[in-house]
């Protein structure tokens, strides 16, 4: 599990152009090339590999020939408790977890894929089949030319040519963009290409001219091994991995190593730079790009500065530097969470030598604040002075006619035109994101711009209450703060036991992430293709009639009328199944959040609030000295005797102002 919250020494590593270094080991141009793909059976050779990698024996991981002749090979295994790639439909949309995972029916996975099982389960991987792709033949290529007079011969590999020709960090960036824009397409994106369109009022998709899913799955599955196997070597030694990102990971590290004390109690080993640097070198012998070079990019500052790292989510990070003085300074992190898809507050927008925007840096140093003290109370300084607080705005373009047709036409959009949308604050409800035409300068007369909901109606927007305001818009205050807060993982020792009739059968999540890290309260049912929703109608009847309708019903919550339906095989509502899934797969839903506006229903045990987002707000409504909402008093209207203050109710009110016993005399 990750650790989230707090200020560690740390080496932070990433896959030197890890998703091309996996392509050139896999030879994917030999395939791409070849004339025929013959089908062989390599089940001995993917067992023999599972139980090396069980054991934690690394050598044939630091063999080219491995990636050469298995990097392709599909796998159909039965999963038994071990950590398998699973997508998990939640809230806000999929999301991709290597998750333990057990299963009555087989999965189909990549070679990859089964050895993160074998090496981070500790135990061979059930593999019931496993094919590989042998090329055979070689069409008619030719020479391939790159730039500045660079060709790749026939028969060389064209991606370890590419990024050969890629000049060091500092030296003609430009160039070093280019070929970075073009190596990351060539050697795995293409071929995960899935293209999307509405046709018959449906979200379909279709293969572009180069998708080839054996290369788009396994390319992934292989960067993957890669952080699996140093994950597993750091834990060997009694480390702990800060947090993890798709190519790279933060280890607990300092220039002399040493034992340290984490926020839960743990007391884990700081490994020394020399202790990481043995992990990490024999993965050099691969030299995927035939160069020379190291194969991991190691960042970890200096003796006297060594690097920190603060983890507070996925893709969440500060890097850190001692200033010299007992604390800290921000030296660089993620910001694509954060600023990659808001419009900066104006006069914000200018970057320091760390990348970062001024703004994002203030949102760091809040956070860095915070971990290793007394909370400052967080101040947007963006927002002084001025009449408002500056929203949470997204640019977008109508590059296509489906982006044109998302907004209203009494916007008068045309065609490449450009749009801003303003997030509506949901305490006040959920109208849907009003847009307004770009005006193309740093938006600070936002409230002034014609803004519209979508149904093309004119609406008066605002980040405050006031009076005209139709509706009030979240401000960048609060998307900021809400990044502050650490997330805290769910236990990843939990096992997902599946069932085939919960399966649901879906296309790619990239479009919905994409659409979430510009909007993250895109909904996934509009931006990601079904194939099939499996039958959670059909389980749930199997549980109402394996527990009876009565035990049902009180389980779920469910009237009774409702349960004897589910027992009797009749159909319900899909919203008292998934209200019933809910529960039946342990999300209890018996409290709604605590925060004044929210009905949301409360899934956590032991939580008061639907969300951290709420429940961050709520402690910011406290912090802030708004009157939190008080439960009325049950007893506010009853009576009380004027003698003994007792309560009256009924025949106890001798209607005298007294209760029966005083005005009996009685003591």
């Amino acid at each position: 599990m990750s650790i989230r919250g707090q200020v560690l020494p740390a080496v932070d590593i990433d896959g030197r152009a890890a998703y091309a270094a996996a392509a050139s080991l896999a030879r994917i141009d030999r395939v791409l090339f070849a004339e025929r793909l013959r089908e062989i059976d390599h089940l001995d050779e993917v067992r023999t590999l599972s139980a090396a990698a069980a054991v934690g024996h690394w050598g044939p991981f630091f063999d080219r020939a491995t990636y050469e002749h298995h990097a392709l090979t599909r796998c159909l295994v039965l999963p038994r408790g071990e950590p398998w790639p699973i997508e998990v439909q939640e809230h806000g949309g999929p999301r991709l977890y290597v998750q333990a995972v057990t299963s009555s029916e087989p999965m189909k996975v990549t070679f990859g894929d089964v050895m993160v099982a074998s090496c981070l389960g500790g135990r061979p991987a059930t593999v019931l089949s496993a094919t590989g792709l042998q090329p055979d033949g070689c069409e008619n290529v030719r020479p391939i030319p790159l730039r500045d007079g660079v060709v790749v011969p026939v028969g060389e590999n064209p991606i370890a040519a590419l990024v050969r020709l890629r000049p060091p960090k500092g030296v003609n960036d430009r160039l070093r963009a280019c070929i970075r824009g073009v190596a990351n397409p060539a050697a795995w994106g293409i071929f995960a290409r899935l293209d999307q369109r509405w046709e018959m009022g449906s979200l379909v998709e279709q293969y572009a001219a180069w998708s080839w899913p054996p290369i788009a799955a396994s390319i992934p599955a292989i960067v993957r091994m890669w952080l699996a196997i140093v994950d597993r070597a750091v834990t060997e030694v009694g480390g702990a991995v800060i947090c993890r990102d798709t190519d790279g990971l933060a280890i607990v590290s300092s220039p002399s190593g040493d034992k340290i004390e984490l926020a839960d109690g743990r007391i884990v080993h700081v490994l020394s730079w020399s202790e990481v640097d043995d992990l990490l070198r024999p993965f050099n012998l691969l030299d995927p790009f035939d160069d020379g070079g190291a194969f991991w990019s190691v960042d970890r500052g200096t003796d006297e500065r060594p690097l920190h790292q603060l983890a507070l989510g996925r893709k969440r990070y500060t890097k850190l530097l001692p200033d010299g003085a007992g604390g800290f300074e921000v030296t660089g992190g993620t910001e694509h969470s954060l600023g990659g898809g808001v419009v900066d507050p104006p006069g914000w927008t200018a970057r320091g030598p760390d990348g970062l925007r001024r703004w994002v840096r203030t949102v760091h140093e809040y956070a860095l604040s915070c971990a290793t003290g007394p909370d400052p109370g967080w101040r947007a300084a963006w927002d002084e002075g001025a009449d408002q607080p500056f929203p949470v705005l997204r640019r977008f373009s109508a590059a296509s006619p489906s982006a044109l047709a998302e907004v209203p036409a009494a916007l008068g959009l045309h065609p490449f035109g450009s749009w801003v949308e303003i997030e509506p604050d949901k305490l006040f409800g959920d109208p849907g994101a009003p847009v307004a035409l770009d005006s193309g300068d740093d938006l600070a007369s936002w409230a002034q711009l014609a803004w519209f909901n979508r149904d093309g109606r004119r609406v008066r927007v605002g980040t405050t209450e006031r009076p005209g305001v139709d509706l009030v818009a979240r401000t960048l205050d609060d998307y900021a703060y809400g990044w502050t807060r650490p997330v805290l993982e769910e236990d990843d020792e939990d096992i997902i036991e599946i069932d085939p009739r919960l399966v649901r059968r879906v296309g790619r999540g990239g479009a919905l992430i994409d659409a979430q890290l510009a909007d993250p309260s895109a909904r996934a049912a509009d931006h990601q293709v079904t194939y099939s929703e499996g039958d959670a109608a059909a389980f749930v009847a199997d549980e109402a009639r394996r527990m009876g309708k009565r035990a049902f019903a009180r389980l779920t919550g469910l009237p009774a009328t409702v349960a004897e339906r589910a027992a009797l095989g009749l159909p319900i509502s899909a919203a008292n199944v998934e209200r019933a899934l809910q529960v039946l797969t342990g999300h209890r839903i018996d409290r709604l959040c605590a925060l004044d506006g929210c009905e949301q229903p409360v899934l956590r045990p032991n939580a008061h609030y639907c969300s951290k987002a709420h429940a961050d707000r709520a402690y910011r409504q406290r912090r802030r000295g708004r009157p939190a909402p008080v439960a009325p008093d049950p007893f506010a209207t009853v009576p009380t005797c004027g003698s003994c203050g007792a309560y009256m109710r009924g025949a106890a009110d001798a209607g005298t102002g007294l209760c029966v016993d005083c005005a009996e005399g009685r003591p």
